[in-house]
């Protein structure tokens, strides 16, 4: 439409005014030929805004990693200021931008101070463990748990104020024992044959248990690992296979791995309950696996021909020989007022203190060796006070007399050489 421009003279020429229906026209025009692209200063003060070089196109990192879904947060090629002004004020760019410019959990102040406070917590909880871990290596009772938390506090030790009884120690030692019994079940699922050890104990009171180690190899490496205490229903063959089975087969494991069937080795002492071939463990196993390994162990067979040997040359200095230190063993172990004489005349002859150890209780030859080695390193001082007691004390002079042969004093000479070259 053509208007006259106010305050045209008549005759003159006319400019024409445009309209809006121009301006939308031109525009149009303008927009189809036009060729947009990417303006770098678009990412002012907007640090959620980037340009895909590749795909050509703009993204919204905030809307993209908190998995919205909109065209920013996959990709538009609208590269208007208009489009990216619409994104910024939408209700899902605004949600995804708190939880973007969110600190971090590890880097904020809080977090820290809670860092912080667990390290100094685990340091505390640390040393508890190792003092109930010493309680139980040691064969201690738990009442010593609270003597040693106190001793480390005198130290300067901060093991704070709770966890210092000896019902806390009993659950840090479950916990603990939990822990080397998974560490043990990791290793056996992983390796593919086991051999088992078993042997017999007792505890103080006198109750029959039976303790089982466990040997495996991966990738060459040798490992012995305690596996098991239990209690048997008897001491007979049956119950005792029972026994070993239930505990490869228990249920509380969680591996589903079937250990029973990577037993390829077993050994026991030679007892006729474990090695019977009859109706022994040995024959149970057997059974089970006709190609499992059976081996008495070697210590034990150690011992037995040794006595053996000593049965054939000199039984009967070997009788007296072992009479001699067992009675040396418990006449100064229950006769302080003896033991405190002898103490007495090591002092008076210059000598180091060594007190008689004890032989027997178990078949392993270095008892026998280190009671024999205690005995010739005494020998003076030992003599000289068994020599004094022995006008008052019956037992004294006995044992005094059996020390003064010197064919009992050679057989222990003897010994302590043989038993060099058995033990090296």
């Amino acid at each position: 439409m053509l208007q006259w421009t106010a305050g045209a003279k008549p005759g003159k020429a006319f400019k024409r005014k445009r309209t809006d229906d121009d301006v939308t026209e031109q525009t149009k025009k303008y927009e189809v030929t036009r060729t947009r692209g990417f303006k770098p200063h678009w990412k002012t003060d907007r640090q959620w805004l980037q340009l895909d070089e590749k795909s050509s196109v703009m993204v919204c990192t905030y809307c993209k990693d908190n998995n919205k879904s909109n065209n920013f947060a996959k990709g538009t090629s609208n590269f208007r200021l208009e489009a990216i002004q619409a994104h910024e004020n939408s209700q899902q760019h605004k949600t995804a931008s708190l939880v973007s410019t969110r600190p971090a959990a590890e880097k904020s102040e809080a977090a820290k101070a809670v860092v912080k406070l667990k390290a100094h917590e685990y340091d505390r909880m640390n040393v508890l463990f190792r003092n109930a871990h010493a309680i139980a290596k040691h064969h201690l009772a738990f009442k010593f748990y609270p003597i040693l938390c106190q001793l480390d506090k005198a130290k300067g030790l901060d093991v704070g104020e709770t966890y210092l009884n000896d019902k806390k120690a009993r659950e840090f030692v479950h916990h603990i024992a939990n822990v080397s019994r998974s560490q043990v079940n990791e290793l056996l699922d992983a390796s593919k044959f086991i051999s088992v050890t078993c042997d017999g104990t007792s505890d103080f009171m006198g109750d029959e248990y039976e303790s089982l180690y466990v040997r495996t190899s991966i990738s060459g490496k040798v490992t012995d690992s305690f596996f098991c205490l239990g209690t048997a229903e008897s001491a007979c063959a049956l119950d005792i296979f029972s026994f070993i089975k239930s505990t490869f087969e228990r249920e509380d494991r969680t591996s589903n791995t079937d250990l029973w069937t990577k037993i390829v080795g077993f050994g026991s002492d030679g007892a006729s309950n474990m090695q019977g071939k009859r109706s022994g463990v040995a024959a149970h196993l057997r059974e089970e696996n006709p190609e499992i390994v059976i081996i008495h162990c070697l210590a034990h067979r150690l011992e037995l021909a040794f006595k053996d040997a000593i049965k054939q040359i000199g039984n009967r200095l070997y009788e007296k020989t072992t009479t001699l230190l067992l009675g040396l063993y418990y006449f100064y172990r229950k006769g302080p007022k003896q033991k405190k004489m002898l103490k007495k005349t090591f002092k008076l002859l210059a000598m180091s203190r060594i007190m008689p150890t004890r032989i027997g209780g178990t078949r392993w030859l270095p008892h026998m060796q280190r009671a024999i080695g205690s005995f010739i390193k005494g020998y003076t001082a030992i003599k000289t006070q068994l020599e004094t007691a022995s006008h008052d004390n019956a037992k004294a002079e006995g044992l005094a007399k059996i020390m003064g042969d010197v064919a009992v004093i050679t057989f222990i000479i003897i010994l302590k050489v043989i038993k060099f070259y058995c033990t090296w």
